[in-house]
């Protein structure tokens, strides 16, 4: 009995930020409101952002040069491996799932679809840090405060630049630039925020940067909500 209480406990602690999250954007897309059905299949596509982004990882970290220890190690294994791998598969699933479809429409769509694959992929992966942990509640709560919102963070660029390149594809000019543009940021932020933690700055600069983040990823949702408008 223990044991389900203990593991329904971590289920529910593991689950409930990324539902809020989910919930907050949704609210957000105040013009026209997706479907539940498709909405459900953003957010599945992010799972098996995992499992792609896991070999990826693996592949590129075998080839990553230098100490392992070193800070310039560091920077290829937080940056080119693991956000490169993380933040692209993200991409690859939120285009394989949404470009073509009737129901991308309006450009707060873009992020919308970008937040339930990025959510996807971050249940998942809490899933197995806080089961596979042995500080199992101390990880739950940890995540919850900064890897789940986090995870949000570094997917409303990459949807919000996403959107732009899907406008400008439907005006005949290139897509590729806007998208690139949304992978980069994206992978800065995921990039900075794993390094900061690898290689252990003061913990002022690692708020610092958060708060920021949170702040200007806040102000950007809201201003692409109020002047969402038609592809």
């Amino acid at each position: 009995m223990y044991i389900f209480s203990r593991a329904h406990q971590l289920f529910l602690l593991a689950s409930l930020p990324v539902i809020y999250l989910l919930y907050a954007i949704y609210k957000q897309d105040k013009v026209e409101k997706e479907s539940s059905k498709f909405l459900l299949k953003m957010f599945l596509f992010g799972f098996m952002v995992v499992p792609c982004a896991l070999i990826s990882e693996l592949a590129l970290g075998a080839i990553v040069p230098g100490d392992s220890s070193s800070v310039s190690y560091a920077l290829i294994d937080n940056f080119f491996v693991i956000a490169l791998s993380e933040e692209g598969f993200k991409l690859l699933f939120l285009r394989l799932g949404s470009w073509r479809s009737r129901e991308f429409d309006y450009t707060f769509d873009g992020i919308v679809y970008a937040v339930f694959v990025s959510l996807g992929f971050a249940l998942l992966e809490n899933f197995m840090y806080v089961f596979m942990s042995k500080g199992g509640f101390q990880v739950a709560l940890m995540r919850a405060v900064l890897s789940i919102p986090g995870h949000m963070c570094f997917s409303v660029p990459l949807g919000y630049y996403y959107a732009k390149a899907k406008q400008a594809s439907l005006r005949g000019r290139p897509a590729l630039p806007y998208i690139l543009v949304g992978l980069i940021i994206a992978v800065c932020l995921h990039g900075f925020y794993d390094f900061a933690l690898t290689v252990n700055l003061p913990m002022m600069i690692f708020i610092a940067f958060v708060v920021v983040m949170y702040v200007c990823i806040f102000m950007v949702i809201k201003k692409a909500s109020r002047e969402d408008q038609r592809l």
